[in-house]
């Protein structure tokens, strides 16, 4: 009776995981690193994206060593604007495609 329970539940468990993974099929990933116009890290800039088409806004702040990442995202084109206080607004666009992770710096 124990080992049934057992095996349900560990099949539960990768059941989850395989669902888990197939909803996040279709999104690429965007991430990067934040630097100034000498290549020095900045810490706690504002990294924002919209999707164009979509006019979806995605958040977030980079960390101590100006790392960001954003949540798996739908693919197409993007705009994204960083700021941080003190320094001019850096703005740019790109194309985010399935499977993809971004890599902005």
């Amino acid at each position: 009776m124990l080992s049934r329970r057992i095996l349900l539940f560990a099949a539960l468990t990768i059941m989850s995981a395989l669902i888990s993974t197939a909803q996040q099929t279709g999104s690429g990933r965007v991430q990067g690193v934040v630097k100034d116009a000498s290549s020095a890290l900045v810490a706690g800039a504002t990294v924002k994206m919209v999707n164009t088409a979509t006019l979806v806004k995605f958040s977030t702040t980079a960390n101590d060593v100006g790392f960001f990442v954003f949540p798996p995202s739908q693919p197409g084109s993007y705009e994204i604007t960083v700021e941080a206080p003190g320094m001019a607004s850096w703005k740019g666009s790109f194309l985010l495609e399935v499977g993809q992770t971004a890599e902005i710096s």
